[in-house]
């Protein structure tokens, strides 16, 4: 198909299947509730339930079980003897009783998101434990000495963002200087460290750490273009990096944690953030393919990742939740209903679109004045013999506003296409006598 389109009904049916399948891979344990990172498994976990209150907010639907679900993530805050680390969060699996960073970001997004106050005791014991946990080179690992990392950097950062988005000059040229200083001059990228070979996944991270930060787009700019060169039509950046592991101590000894990723929604949602456009070819498409990919359960399958994951869900409806954002200022599903089923085109088709919507306009509008021109014998001949010009600039105004609207006509282009109907408005009277 030459132009290519995106229908609102399209993700309007997105978010329906989510909000179902949140619905069904909810579990409940007396007065805990939550979700697990592997759909299908009847656990609960910190990080996947507060990424299920998350992905509830960003479709503005409340889950019925919500105080439950926030009671169940207070409870699982860190309160034992080591002062070092009161207010975290752990995973329940690979780091239970031993606080990360990942998870008390998470989990502090999702209460906030869930409506917990920001200065809750709970919520400024998690905000202090992560600053307790900063390294001395600016960056965030997860937990205090362990390697400086881009991803827990950007989670922290981005957790800050929410919490105490006033962060004093200091923190932030120390971050900004440590993020900056991890960029690879040979391909403007970055890894999942200092040193580390570009990937597009952690290079999307530090553009949003930087982006949260307020550094300016010239520091961006190399990031975005190495973003857009590893882009391929046919897996948008699915081919790319998606395994992240590293060891954090527990109890004296190290533990292996394990990070898959899902590059395209995180790329795209950085690139939005920081300014690019709906219509660039490689976001728009992107956003098409997550759509058009998401199974019929309401999940998403992220190649070579064993199992579907509860995270790859976050991860898509963020981006498309940000990408509709973008285009219509629109969030919640009831909202869209109303509006009915609104295209959105690619920019690369636009000038086509346009062209050819509005040709075939003036040909039916040409054809059907001259046609009532020439039908005298009828009663509105004479009628519209005198105020064909006037008719002709209505119709032409009605058309193009709905173009202006979906953006297939821009204002100052709208405005234009009026002159000539206004010049024949005006010629009428000379022309009639």
């Amino acid at each position: 198909m030459l132009i290519k389109s995106l229908h609102i009904s399209q993700i309007k049916e997105i978010y329906q299947k989510t909000l179902m399948l949140l619905d069904q891979e909810i579990k409940v344990e007396g007065n805990r509730a939550g979700w697990y990172h592997f759909i299908g498994e009847k656990k609960i976990g910190n990080v996947a339930t507060a990424q299920g209150i998350l992905i509830n907010s960003y479709l503005n639907n409340p889950n019925k079980l919500l105080n439950k679900i926030l009671l169940t993530l207070k409870e699982s805050q860190y309160r034992g003897e080591n002062v070092f680390d009161l207010g975290g969060w752990s995973f329940v699996t690979s780091t239970q009783n031993a606080p990360t960073l990942e998870a008390t970001v998470w989990v502090l997004l999702g209460l906030i998101a869930g409506g917990e106050p920001i200065n809750s005791d709970i919520i400024i014991d998690g905000k202090e434990w992560i600053k307790r946990n900063q390294n001395l080179d600016g960056g965030w690992g997860s937990k205090k000495e362990s390697c400086s990392r881009i991803y827990t950097t950007f989670l922290a950062c981005r957790c800050f963002s929410t919490l105490e988005p006033n962060l004093n000059r200091k923190n932030i040229e120390d971050v900004s200087n440590w993020v900056l200083s991890c960029q690879n001059v040979s391909d403007g990228g970055w890894g999942a460290g200092r040193g580390e070979a570009s990937t597009p996944i952690h290079t999307a991270f530090a553009l949003l750490t930087l982006h949260i930060i307020g550094s300016s787009i010239k520091e961006m700019q190399r990031g975005i273009q190495y973003l857009y060169t590893q882009w391929k039509p046919q897996t948008m950046w699915e081919h790319t990096t998606k395994l992240e592991q590293y060891d954090v101590s527990k109890d004296g000894a190290g533990t292996r944690i394990t990070f898959h990723y899902f590059p395209t929604p995180w790329i795209i949602t950085a690139l939005l953030n920081i300014g690019e456009s709906i219509y660039q070819e490689q976001i728009f498409l992107g956003i098409k393919w997550l759509v058009q990919s998401q199974n019929k359960d309401g999940s998403w399958s992220v190649s070579e990742v064993p199992k579907n994951r509860f995270w790859s869900i976050h991860d898509a409806i963020l981006a498309i939740t940000t990408f509709l954002d973008k285009a219509i200022s629109t969030q919640t599903v009831d909202s869209m209903i109303k509006m009915g089923d609104i295209i959105i085109l690619a920019k690369s088709h636009r000038d086509f679109a346009r062209l050819a919507i509005l040709s075939i306009i003036g040909l039916l509008m040409l054809g059907g004045v001259i046609g009532a021109i020439l039908s005298s014998a009828t009663t509105l001949g004479p009628l519209v013999q005198k105020y064909w010009a006037w008719i002709f600039l209505c119709i032409w105004i009605f058309s193009t506003y709905p173009l202006a609207k979906l953006e297939l006509l821009s204002k100052k282009e709208a405005i234009l296409s009026i002159i000539l109907p206004v010049f024949l408005v005006i010629i009428q009277p000379h022309l009639s006598s």
